[in-house]
């Protein structure tokens, strides 16, 4: 025969409360595993994430697009390339003048006098050279402005030719149902050359 025995009620709630406790146990070493793994990924980060709230996407877009820019500038700068610093300059006229012995841009190295000879001589060198590329860069850029409108007048032209030809082709086709074209005046161009003829 099978005895049963009754347990009671406060070894149970005990015996619960100890199941609870360890339940938590494993669940908090479970946690520091998952913490400590975390910590050690952090560690082993070479860049710091400080995308604020945009999202990855959004930054590297950005970034796509900084490096298009980059790309498209062709390495041309709107300076000369022995114009580093010079006085008169835009950085000269925002920023307090560079103390002696240091040229901007160029950190503690080199010195004026290593790079330009005497300063008496400074200022005549670099915006003589400055004025001469800016000279020659506006020269070229108006060589290339007549180019382009010759080249234009000239498509002009073959377009207004062209459109003369299909008029004259429409006004063969169908006579009556081509309107006649306005002039500036507000004269058609039919008009126009029948006053002429009289």
């Amino acid at each position: 025969m099978v005895r049963t025995t009754l347990i009671p009620n406060h070894m149970i709630i005990n015996l619960l409360n100890c199941i609870v406790l360890l339940a938590m146990k494993f669940k908090r070493m479970k946690n520091q595993r998952r913490t400590q793994a975390n910590r050690n990924n952090r560690a082993k980060q070479n860049m710091p994430h400080t995308g604020g709230s945009k999202s990855i996407d959004t930054l590297m877009d950005e970034q796509d697009m900084m490096n298009e820019r980059l790309r498209d500038t062709d390495g041309s700068n709107d300076q000369p390339p022995r114009s580093v610093a010079w006085e008169g300059d835009v950085y000269s006229q925002v920023l307090e003048n560079d103390k002696s012995g240091y040229v901007r841009g160029l950190g503690l190295g080199p010195t004026p006098s290593m790079l330009w000879g005497s300063r008496s001589s400074l200022g005549n060198i670099v915006i003589e050279d400055s004025s001469d590329e800016v000279v020659q860069k506006l020269k070229h850029e108006i060589t290339e402005l007549k180019e382009l409108n010759e080249k234009q007048n000239e498509e002009m032209s073959f377009i207004r030719q062209e459109l003369s030809w299909m008029r004259q082709v429409m006004r063969k086709i169908a006579p009556n149902e081509l309107p006649m074209p306005q002039n500036i005046n507000g004269v058609s161009t039919g008009q126009a050359t029948q006053f002429q003829k009289f």
